[in-house]
């Protein structure tokens, strides 16, 4: 066997083993997950220990998820044992007819403690009026407001930033009814919005937008990734200033209809003073 004979062998050999390695970790869209995180958050009032909170986001109603799906993903999500919902955004993909039909579902979202949510890029993108209609009209509506949770004499606030590319303003104006010595969670669709310039800081931060990058090959990670800082995949991870920031890698997708490394998920996350652990 001569020299290039030799190499284009291990070219083919090489791609093929690629190939053979990425086609298991392929994940139809409706292999949806339950996945359990406890995340450490240090000022987080005795009252609140154990804490749960399910997170929805990015569902991406249209044409690469059907109704049907989200429908039965509402569902799963009111069965797990939690106290509250949050929801960070993207539910439709571009289309008005998306966003009047999507949100009748949303609307069965129960939790014992309430359901909270905000907006994404894609809800305002064509569509901002009647996103925004649908979210007031919701009683979940967060979207750069507060809201003050109390057990027991004591207080966990939550909070909703705008949209980073659509709708960002001032995460102080936001933080601002809240009393700096009191534990607090905000809420971005975009986890680049904790990167902007801002004073005040939540304990924890609760983002989506990422997909998880969508798309994780072994030893390369994920190639393209829709944040300015590269970081914020998803996971648990730090922003630029030392904050926790949690993204889940949601349930929609986004240009291409695959998923590979990197199934959809229903992020499952119980708050405590311990040590962030994921499962």
């Amino acid at each position: 066997m001569n020299r290039r004979t030799f190499l284009k062998f291990a070219a083919a050999a090489a791609g093929g083993a690629v190939i053979a390695g990425t086609v298991p970790m392929l994940a139809e869209p409706d292999s949806v997950r339950v996945n359990r995180y406890r995340l450490s958050v240090p000022r987080l009032p005795a009252a609140f220990e154990g804490f749960t909170i399910v997170q929805l986001t990015d569902l991406h109603y249209g044409f690469f998820i059907h109704l049907q799906l989200l429908r039965d993903i509402v569902a799963q999500v009111n069965s797990i044992p939690h106290d509250i919902t949050v929801c960070t955004g993207d539910y439709v993909s571009h289309k008005v007819a998306e966003v009047d039909a999507i949100w009748p579902v949303l609307y069965g979202l129960r939790a014992p403690e309430g359901v909270f949510s905000i907006l994404g890029n894609h809800d305002y993108e064509r569509c901002a009026a009647r996103s925004v209609h649908w979210l007031e009209r919701s009683g979940q509506d967060l979207n750069y407001s507060v809201r003050k949770l109390v057990r027991n004499g004591e207080v966990l606030w939550l909070a909703g930033a705008g949209d980073f590319w659509w709708d960002h303003r001032s995460i102080d104006a936001l933080l601002d009814p809240i009393p700096p010595e009191a534990c607090s969670i905000l809420l971005a669709h975009n986890p680049d919005s904790v990167d902007t310039f801002y004073r005040r800081k939540a304990d924890l931060v609760i983002a989506g937008h990422t997909h998880g990058g969508q798309i994780n090959l072994p030893y390369v990670g994920s190639p393209v990734v829709s944040v300015n800082n590269k970081n914020y995949t998803s996971g648990l991870c730090r922003s630029r200033r030392g904050l926790p920031v949690f993204i889940s890698r949601g349930i929609g997708l986004t240009r291409i209809p695959l998923r590979v490394n990197c199934p959809p998920e229903i992020a499952v996350l119980e708050l405590t003073k311990g040590t962030n652990e994921a499962s």
